[in-house]
């Protein structure tokens, strides 16, 4: 894509399936919304049901939020960090089983209390059967390189997933249990994944979260992450 386009459309082959609906996404780069609305008149007449739209740090029109019904339902926040050497944190154990506790799930859809995924107009259920195939697909090293976990009696309270791309490492999925959380845990998981990184020669760890999830926002600033970019993300049904 040339980068003067104002916008871009890209149909999303893997969410349609999963979510038995036609969607697709549409990253708007310009405050001239002629062309998104050229593209929204077009892919309604081709029977999508759904547009993820992005905007990066800019808002949409009221007019065209009204006429179309779209709905902000994610204001995503990009840290990064430049990764330092770390001793490892040899209480966090790499995941290894095949089989996933009631526990591990749990946590997992503990991460996403602000998804947008929980937006009521996908089906019941939905939500919970896209983190727990995120959570298996991760596992299983579809998705992710490594799983981190920390044990309390017998259970998993705490985990991350990471996986390198381009030469950086990303985490998807990191979740503590609330009666643990403030103790340290969190800051642990990251330990473990900059000390697995650091051995792979990355330098570079980034993770997403939602501007409304300020516990998580805090964490990741308490942890010397910086606001690398901020991205307004809409729904919009048809």
């Amino acid at each position: 894509m040339p980068m003067n386009d104002p916008v871009k459309f890209t149909h999303l082959d893997w969410d349609t399936s999963f979510f038995k609906r036609k969607i697709g996404r549409i990253d708007l780069f310009t405050s001239d919304e002629s062309k998104l609305i050229d593209i929204l008149e077009i892919k309604i007449n081709e029977n999508y049901d759904l547009f993820y739209l992005y905007t990066g740090s800019r808002l949409l029109s009221v007019d065209t939020q009204e006429k179309y019904n779209a709905k902000l339902v994610d204001r995503k926040v990009l840290y990064s960090k430049h990764i330092q050497s770390q001793s490892d944190e040899t209480d966090i154990e790499e995941y290894s089983d095949t089989q996933i506790s009631q526990n591990l799930i749990g946590l997992a859809y503990q991460s996403g209390t602000y998804s947008r995924f929980k937006d009521n107009k996908f089906m019941p259920g939905d939500f919970e059967r896209l983190y727990k195939t995120w959570l298996e697909n991760s596992i299983q090293g579809i998705i992710a390189d490594k799983v981190f976990v920390s044990w309390n009696h017998g259970d998993i309270y705490a985990f991350v997933t990471v996986k390198i791309h381009n030469e950086t490492g990303v985490i998807g999925l990191i979740s503590v249990s609330p009666e643990l959380q403030g103790k340290g845990i969190g800051l642990k998981l990251i330990r473990k994944v900059e000390c697995f990184l650091h051995e792979k020669g990355i330098k570079t760890l980034l993770v997403a979260t939602q501007a409304e999830n300020d516990i998580a926002c805090r964490f990741y600033q308490k942890a010397q992450f910086l606001i690398k970019e901020e991205n307004n993300i809409y729904h919009i049904w048809h």
